[in-house]
């Protein structure tokens, strides 16, 4: 475990360090490399091994009241911006060489749903429940239409598969999820069903099953179970957590869902089981690797790593001062 720390952009003056968001790259010519945004920042590309900025692409100086922009996404051979008042989604070139140059941009004012990414397609969801999609390369619209059952469906990707995208929406009684997976390049529906409770998808399986996480009737923030959905026998599985969890950040690897709540309880629910108490009052989404790493970040600063098999603490980074001028991991 090797630590290191690095810049972004200095700290305005009146404002308090934060926690960059951030996604790796990985295989191909796209990958050795992480990309970073921050208010501030609108994408930056950074040497994985030694957190060297290799190109940053900043934006306006911030006020204190705007929110921090979502994590860039590589997909297609092209890293995705969303603008943090989220009304503008930029494809950017990721390489060194291209330095974050803009191929196109699109505004996504008109898209309730938001935008999602997945291979070479980016999928938008209108006001009214339409959902259009986009070649990322010639930026031309290769389907339209709406989902039945689905108001204002947002599709999604996990993990490495880019071939299905995932829609879960909440039954108008509140009592049920509809769940609806398509062929984002062609718009066909791959399956759909109804599950009791609300549902929200964490990630899928090596196995094609959906993982979901399911909260209380009453407090959507409370996360009481992981229920596996198989699309192939269309039997699901609920499978409670060993204590509730709120505000939780879900990952799945393999046929595990790991869950970081806040407040820093972390459970392993699935085929691997265990919990932990890690005492990080905010942490950003877990990720776990091929090696069965699991890393995440703190707002202090740190990045720890635990081995993804037993939730055992591996390695972390120094916490970041509160009197350091600049943001940084």
């Amino acid at each position: 475990f090797h630590p290191w720390r690095t810049t972004l952009l200095p700290r305005p003056a009146g404002h308090e360090a934060e926690m960059p968001a951030c996604t790796a790259g990985s295989g191909g010519a796209r990958g050795g490399a992480v990309f970073c945004a921050q208010r501030g920042v609108a994408a930056a590309r950074l040497d994985p091994a030694t957190g060297e900025v290799v190109w940053r692409r900043a934006v306006p100086p911030p006020g204190k009241t705007d929110t921090a922009p979502p994590a860039p996404q590589l997909s297609g051979g092209l890293l995705y911006v969303t603008s943090a008042d989220r009304t503008r989604l930029s494809a950017l070139d990721p390489s060194a060489d291209g330095r974050g140059r803009t191929r196109w941009f699109t505004g996504l004012t008109a898209y309730q749903g938001g935008a999602a990414v997945t291979g070479n397609t980016v999928l938008l969801t209108a006001a009214d429940g339409t959902v259009t999609a986009l070649d990322s390369a010639t930026h031309r619209t290769r389907w339209h239409h709406a989902f039945p059952g689905h108001a204002l469906p947002a599709f999604r990707t996990y993990g490495a598969d880019a071939r299905t995208a995932y829609a879960a929406e909440a039954t108008p009684d509140g009592t049920a999820t509809q769940l609806t997976a398509i062929d984002p390049a062609s718009g066909d529906v791959r399956w759909h069903t109804r599950l009791p409770g609300t549902l929200t998808v964490a990630g899928a399986g090596a196995s094609g099953a959906l993982y979901l996480t399911a909260t209380e009737p009453k407090s959507a923030f409370r996360t009481t179970a992981v229920v596996r959905y198989d699309p192939h026998t269309r039997r699901s599985h609920r499978l409670p957590l060993a204590a509730p969890l709120d505000g939780v950040l879900a990952t799945v690897r393999g046929e595990t869902a790991y869950l970081l709540a806040e407040g820093g309880a972390l459970q392993a629910v699935g085929e691997r089981k265990w919990d932990v108490e890690t005492s990080v009052a905010r942490g950003s989404v877990p990720i776990v690797t091929g090696d069965d790493r699991l890393y995440f970040s703190s707002a202090d600063g740190r990045l720890l790593a635990l081995d993804a098999r037993t939730g055992d603490l591996t390695g972390q980074t120094p916490p970041r001062l509160k009197a350091t001028r600049h943001n940084g991991f």
